[in-house]
């Protein structure tokens, strides 16, 4: 519905795109209980650069549902906020791009050619680096994407 808005608005593409994509991931049920490997998946799903923006909007739809809620920033979001924080600040790698290792690396060691099994292993990869930071070495991941492509891929 935004999309449709702001195109007969006549509001740059660019524009469109990033609201549509905000809207799309700001309803999150944020729990204290979420696992460090959760924050980094909405991390990476809604984009560094488009965090604090998702924050943004969360805590205008918070005051547009209760306009108590305008007084004061709401606990549950200034928790989120700073967990979001800590854990931008400990993992580096949010996209393909920050990982260790890139598809050449994966056809070089797996002796294959460019195609969708590349992109499967590097997103296996991302997932894997998402649950834990500390496998995003070059060595780590390419032992991973061996096995993978042994035990699945063949």
């Amino acid at each position: 519905m935004a999309e449709e808005i702001l195109t007969r608005l006549k509001l740059p593409t660019a524009v469109i795109k990033d609201v549509a994509h905000l809207i799309s991931h700001h309803m999150f049920n944020y729990q204290e209980e979420w696992s460090d490997a959760a924050v980094r998946r909405l991390i990476a799903r809604v984009g560094e650069e488009k965090i604090d923006d998702i924050i943004a909007l969360r805590r205008a739809d918070q005051i547009g549902m209760c306009r108590e809620n305008a007084a004061t920033f709401p606990v549950g979001l200034a928790d989120f906020a700073a967990r979001v924080r800590r854990t931008m600040e400990g993992s580096r790698a949010f996209t393909l791009r920050e990982l260790a290792v890139n598809g050449g690396d994966l056809m070089a060691t797996l002796s294959l050619s460019p195609g969708p099994k590349i992109g499967v292993i590097l997103d296996e990869l991302m997932q894997a680096v998402l649950d834990d930071p500390a496998l995003n070495e070059k060595e780590k991941l390419l032992e991973i994407a061996r096995r993978l492509y042994q035990e699945r891929m063949r």
